[in-house]
């Protein structure tokens, strides 16, 4: 829910490639409008005006306004990137973006007004142990403005920007 509107992803099944963002009313009857272009997989932060979306493949990272649609590209995963994980800093103005890389996990701090990357960890243990079943994934959020927190399989840390 966003206002008087619902916010979906279409449908990809069957090969329809059409997991578009979408608004529609719920208030009144209308046809909904779709907000961006990419193919996306998951839109894991809704705030404010803005959306933040992973597009299908785990490929890249977009910010999607839902008063007019227009979206842009925020980071390129790597090519083998999975279990990508999404947060947005307290005060709004920074994006965590964490990826498992390999078996190795991705950490990456954009700047969301400029667009700039202001840091990048690479190489993060995040390995499972032999007999899990679980895929390695990098988990991350905020503990204030400047200090990111990543947990992963082999512990927790605290990460200052």
């Amino acid at each position: 829910m966003h206002g008087d509107h619902v916010l979906y992803l279409g449908d990809n099944r069957w090969g329809r490639s059409d997991n578009h963002l979408y608004s529609r009313s719920w208030r009144e009857h209308g046809d909904a409008r779709k907000l961006a272009e990419p193919l996306l997989q998951s839109v894991p932060i809704v705030s404010g005006n803005l959306a933040f979306a992973v597009t299908d493949g785990e490929r890249e990272v977009w910010s999607i306004s839902l008063v007019s649609g227009k979206s842009r590209k925020l980071l390129e995963l790597p090519e083998k990137a999975m279990s990508v994980r999404l947060a947005l800093s307290p005060g709004g103005q920074r994006l965590a973006i964490g990826a498992a890389v390999m078996g190795r996990g991705q950490l990456t701090i954009l700047d969301l007004g400029s667009g700039k990357q202001l840091r990048q960890w690479q190489g993060i243990a995040i390995e499972v142990a032999l007999l899990s079943s679980s895929m390695p994934t990098l988990e991350c959020n905020w503990a204030d403005q400047e200090h990111i927190v990543t947990s992963e399989t082999l512990g927790l840390s605290l990460i200052h920007i």
